[in-house]
């Protein structure tokens, strides 16, 4: 015999039937979200962006007048947002890094010169560039102190020494002391002629003082030589560094000197004594411009040897 739902039992079966048809499209539902998102993220992570970098290292005032210079790069675009694009105070953002796809904007204005020294191999910022080279002797315009030429060659250093360098200056050198004897000491001198009033001292001249430039004996600048030198083929540069002409130009004869007024007072006051200098050369607490650019020179000239 044959057995028949009542009707109100149907209608609940119907209605639980719903109810786990609407939970398992629910669940379906945020299952599909999740994996989207995940794709989404995963597709954002995974996004290239294309930056310039310079095949070969320019020094400061290079020029930069080709797109052949560069060459395009990838970038993952979250570390391009995290390292190429700054925030402005009004809230809009800029792209500090350059993309290769916006190199046309330096060319269409004529090129750029390096605002500093860009080596190869990193990505070059639009802070790296100019518009205009900078004027001969640049250091005058940015010191803080006085300028002071020393009669002074650091050559116990060999080649160590190069603009940038911090320096510790002490001079020696013989004055009278006019300090009354001790009734000890006048009773030892009183049977003599006399006694010597001269002594010898040491003073701190300079202390942790900063190498603007170096002097060669023709009044050259050491700073500009190599620079200048940077801006030949690399070929160029090695046959004219092991040249003598270039060997005898490059060593110093002066130091140029960022002093402040007082130290230029003092100087000013000790030099007509004559003495003889000690020149101490202190660590180097980080890179420079001209150590960067001297470090280049010497692996360029290392491999084309």
């Amino acid at each position: 015999m044959a057995m028949t739902l009542k009707p109100q039992k149907a209608q609940k079966s119907k209605i639980k039937f719903s109810q786990n048809v609407i939970i398992v499209a629910l669940v379906l539902g945020i299952i599909a979200t999740i994996l989207i998102t995940n794709y989404i993220s995963s597709a954002a992570l995974n996004d290239i962006v294309y930056v310039a970098q310079l095949k070969e290292s320019v020094p400061k005032d290079g020029i930069i007048s080709s797109e052949d210079q560069f060459e395009k790069v990838p970038m993952l675009a979250t570390e391009y947002k995290k390292q190429g694009v700054i925030a402005n105070i009004d809230g809009t953002e800029r792209r500090a890094i350059i993309l290769y796809d916006d190199l046309h904007y330096i060319f269409d204005n004529g090129g750029a010169y390096a605002a500093v020294y860009i080596r190869s191999g990193r990505p070059v910022y639009w802070e790296d560039l100019s518009e205009t080279g900078t004027q001969k002797n640049s250091y005058l315009y940015q010191m803080d102190g006085e300028l002071v030429r020393l009669d002074v060659a650091p050559t116990d250093f060999g080649d160590m020494v190069v603009p940038g360098d911090k320096l510790n200056i002490r001079i020696t050198y013989e004055t009278d002391d006019y300090t009354l004897p001790t009734d000890t000491d006048y009773e030892k001198i009183k049977n003599t002629e006399g006694f010597d009033t001269s002594i010898t001292v040491t003073e701190m001249l300079f202390s942790e003082v900063s190498i603007l430039d170096m002097l060669n004996g023709s009044g050259e600048s050491i700073f500009d030589l190599y620079y200048e030198l940077l801006t030949l083929p690399e070929a160029e540069r090695a046959t004219i560094i092991n040249s003598e002409d270039f060997k005898a130009r490059v060593a110093p004869s002066n130091i140029l000197l960022s002093v402040t007024a007082e130290e230029a007072d003092r100087y000013a006051q000790i030099k007509n004594k004559g003495g003889e200098y000690m020149v101490t050369l202190l660590p180097r607490d980080g890179t420079s411009e001209i150590l960067d650019a001297l470090d280049e020179l010497k692996t360029g000239f290392a491999r084309t040897e």
